[in-house]
């Protein structure tokens, strides 16, 4: 998946908000569950996100998600996010969501 980083998206230092970051996060780690069970796609019980650079306004990134397991109850994503044109990682997160059913 692939982002344009917009002045929307900005903190007061005009790079990209952490919390934009952490939405990135949540929403690739949900489509990597639901690429393998597209009825469940849980509940958020942790999201954790290390920011290792800052993403300017302009820059693409390149948003990569895996499911590291996935059970009957709960399921662990890893997330990556990077620039496009340097492959600079910008930030690693892991998601894991909860299924009641």
């Amino acid at each position: 998946m692939e982002l344009l980083v917009e002045p929307k998206m900005q903190n007061p230092f005009w790079k990209m908000h952490g919390g934009a970051l952490c939405t990135l996060v949540d929403l690739a780690g949900t489509a990597a569950i639901m690429s393998l069970s597209p009825t469940q796609p849980g509940v958020s019980v942790d999201l954790n996100v290390s920011f290792l650079s800052a993403a300017d306004i302009g820059e693409t990134l390149i948003i990569t998600s895996k499911v590291e397991k996935l059970g009957q109850k709960l399921g662990f994503t890893d997330v990556r996010i990077s620039e496009k044109l340097s492959g600079r990682l910008v930030a690693v997160g892991r998601h894991t969501k909860y299924f009641s059913g």
